[in-house]
């Protein structure tokens, strides 16, 4: 048998029962060629059958997809620029104390680059879709920037679609970086030491009735008391973009918002506050989702309804406070007048996890030890029952119990839209002394790791699932897993049929081959999490991973923690992306500009759905034509075990995604011109 090629191990599946059909993958066949596959099987003594051998053909190969037109992303330049400002696009940096663009290879931003040509602002967008730029302006102050309406040949787009922002900088190592988006009416005092140049972020929504046309108009900046007008150029392309974004970003956080305010989460005024934070994600095609358990297993009031009686008698005592707090995003009220208002949040968690609604204590039949917190794990993991017979019959009668009244409630009030996750996310590391030794997970639901974790991951998963089922369905209801090792999974038949969403690290790349895998024999989606780039990167960063992972099959991104703080005004988070404007007497938040970044990478997302829509590309076929355009190689940084890590793309250049982008306006758009 020295012709035959050995099937790596990862392919063969674990065998199934007698009788049960079972399929094996063979990759990286040539297309549309004969084979013959050779299967043995072995007992449980090591003892091999005789060979069962069946000749095959190879599935045929796919097509090419039609290439996208070149086009050159820069303007010509104006031989009269104007020399007090200049305007660059959202994804990169300009330094507010030397003017110098981090992204600029060339040294001449200021005067040319993708959408200046030096005197002019020359943009592209789809309907519906939010292009933005930045105006660095050489001044003291700037009293104020507008801008008229911008008229095409039949219609207009009115100033009510421009929105101007201040932009304040954050101090990381020993440089300053514009960072977050403040209201223009807002005026705070300078604290960049020497700085020279203002950035004004403006943000331009397109509206999804106009035609395809060119629309110019003007802005005016009015600075250190003189006035600067700038032309304003925008080519709309013939597609629009959907309400309902086609790419997930997913804002993820961890209680309420509302204590950064100083006020209560369970009062009107905390849920208003916390109802901002929610407009400001949508507005940005994000979704905030906010965790509503600790890893105490304590549930905030009103995030999860109180519950009485126990076993099959268990139910939900009141629906008041959590229909007062999650109703408004259920239904859509909360978004009405915004610029996609009117649609329900796209998913939430549900806060059920091992102390929800069924109290873990009393119920768990295991007896801790005394003792340091590593023995405390390690005799559970040797000593501790299989977790089905572990919990008490009533445990498992009252958790399915609870299950199923939501499933009702949520069908009868018609909150059936909203993908609701059941989500697992408490670790036994908080078991710790050193960490408050308050936890009461005995697992790592969340980056599970040991058998017993995955073990648990199966007992909770098929509850939720067989409630769900039982209640009669009719609602979205899904079976969250945050696994940062896909490798690792244990008794896959069992654990992977009962998982809808899966969130995976940066080893989604790594071990994207066995993901996908999972996605074609179990439907599994896949969204990949991380850490946002640092304030001190390039914003490429945030605009790429969108990109990137979904050519990897991805449907979402996952920032692990979206919340800034009020020091990170003046201390530098990765993880900050929605700042607390209390200091500017906001109620509500403010988005960093990272944040409008990554709005920036879900649209080249949209981009990329409405190519591969039209000529009936799969993603395979778009990652082909895309990496023409963009180097999307990436290194990761990890700081331990456990970390989600950062991803790094050091060969993007701004240019490369306009002309991505210009590419696919103009074959999507029949009459686009070249640019002028």
């Amino acid at each position: 048998f020295e012709r035959w090629t050995q099937l790596p191990r990862r392919l063969i599946p674990f065998a199934a029962r007698p009788g049960e059909r079972q399929e094996i993958t063979v990759p990286d066949l040539k297309p549309e060629t004969a084979y013959e596959l050779r299967l043995s099987v072995l007992d449980e003594v090591g003892s091999t059958s005789g060979p069962s051998i069946v000749k095959v053909t190879s599935s045929s190969s796919k097509s090419y997809p039609k290439p996208l037109p070149e086009i050159s992303p820069l303007p010509k330049p104006d031989p009269n620029p104007i020399s007090s400002l200049f305007v660059v696009p959202d994804t990169v940096k300009p330094d507010p104390v030397t003017g110098k663009v981090m992204e600029d290879r060339r040294g001449n931003y200021d005067r040319l680059n993708p959408i200046w040509d030096g005197r002019t602002i020359r943009l592209a967008a789809a309907r519906n879709e939010t292009a933005a730029f930045q105006i660095v302006i050489r001044a003291k102050q700037v009293e104020s920037v507008e801008i008229g309406d911008l008229r095409g040949k039949s219609g207009s787009i009115p100033p009510s679609n421009v929105r101007p922002y201040r932009v304040w900088c954050v101090r990381e190592g020993n440089c300053w970086f514009p960072e977050i988006a403040v209201p223009m009416q807002v005026r705070f005092e300078d604290h960049v030491p020497n700085q020279e140049y203002r950035v004004i972020w403006v943000d331009l929504h397109v509206p999804k009735g106009i035609p395809a046309d060119v629309y110019r108009g003007n802005i005016v900046a009015l600075a250190d008391g003189k006035r600067i007008d700038v032309p304003i150029y925008l080519r709309v392309w013939g597609f629009t973009l959907p309400d309902r974004p086609g790419f997930v970003v997913s804002l993820n956080g961890y209680g309420s918002v509302a204590s950064r305010f100083g006020v209560r989460h369970n009062t009107p005024e905390g849920i208003a506050i916390e109802q901002a934070y929610h407009r400001l994600a949508y507005e940005h095609r994000s979704t905030l989702n906010l965790l509503a358990y600790s890893h105490s297993g304590r549930t905030y009031e009103g995030w999860a309804p109180p519950i009485e009686s126990e076993g099959e008698n268990a139910h939900v005592a009141e629906w008041r406070d959590y229909d007062a707090h999650y109703g408004a995003l259920f239904d859509g009220s909360a978004f009405f007048g915004l610029t996609w208002g009117g649609l329900p949040i796209h998913h939430q968690y549900l806060p059920f996890h091992e102390n929800y609604p069924i109290p873990i204590k009393g119920h768990y039949r295991y007896e801790s030890i005394s003792g340091n917190y590593r023995d405390i794990i390690i005799r559970h993991a040797m000593e501790a029952p299989p977790i089905e017979e572990a919990f008490t019959p009533d445990y498992v009668a009252g958790f399915k119990a609870v299950v199923r009244d939501f499933v009702r409630h949520f069908r009868e009030k018609g909150w059936r839209e909203v993908q609701m996750q059941c989500y697992f996310h408490n670790k036994y590391y908080y078991k710790d002394p050193s960490k408050g030794g308050r936890g009461t997970s005995w697992w790592l639901m969340d980056e599970p790791m040991h058998r017993d974790d995955w073990r648990a991951l199966i007992f909770f998963g098929r509850m939720f699932k067989e409630a769900v089922r039982d209640a009669g369905g009719g609602v979205n209801f899904i079976f969250r897993c945050d696994v940062s090792r896909p490798q690792w999974v244990r008794d896959p038949d069992e654990f992977l049929p009962l998982v809808d969403l899966m969130c995976v690290s940066w080893e989604f790349f790594r071990k994207n081959r066995r993901c996908m895998e999972f996605h074609r024999r179990y439907g599994i989606r896949f969204w990949n999490y991380g850490t946002p780039n640092r304030v001190s990167e390039t914003n490429l960063n945030g605009e790429a991973w969108a990109i990137k992972a979904f050519l990897f099959g991805a449907d979402g991104i996952l920032p692990w923690n979206s919340i800034g703080r009020d020091e990170n005004f003046e201390r530098a988070e990765p993880t900050a992306l929605l700042y607390p404007g209390k200091r500017f007497d906001i109620d509500g938040p403010l988005a960093s500009l990272r944040l409008k970044v990554l709005r920036r990478g879900e649209q080249d997302v949209e981009y990329l759905i409405a190519l591969a829509r039209k000529f009936g590309y799969d993603r395979e076929q778009i990652a082909y034509e895309v990496a023409r355009f963009l180097d999307l190689r990436a290194r990761t940084e990890e700081r331990f075990v456990d970390d989600t890590g950062r991803t790094i793309f050091e060969s993007l250049r701004p240019e490369d995604l306009f002309k991505l982008r210009y590419a696919i306006g103009t074959i999507l758009t029949p009459s686009a011109f070249h640019r002028h």
